[in-house]
């Protein structure tokens, strides 16, 4: 049990890792495809791809992922303030 708890963290490491780093990129398999997701899936949770990963969606969801990262480290800093442990950079 020791060895299968440090599995999960150390798959969400190596993920990060080849997310960032992984020197293949994605390319675009059409040309002209929005930065942003169409307005009709919006609302949409939980859908599967159409197709590959293009260069658009990787970069839409790198922001999404900044701007969840951000909310977290602002919410932990926060609550760390509340509880008189400032971080001190």
């Amino acid at each position: 049990m020791d060895i299968q708890a440090h599995i999960p963290p150390a798959l969400c490491c190596i993920h990060n890792i080849i997310r960032r780093w992984d020197p293949v990129e994605l390319e675009d398999i059409e040309h002209g495809i929005a930065a942003t997701p169409p307005p009709e899936s919006a609302g949409m949770v939980g859908s599967l791809a159409d197709g590959i990963p293009t260069n658009a969606d990787h970069d839409w969801m790198s922001a999404v992922w900044e701007r969840i990262a951000g909310d977290i480290w602002s919410s932990y800093a926060a609550e760390r303030v509340r509880r008189g442990n400032p971080i001190l950079m």
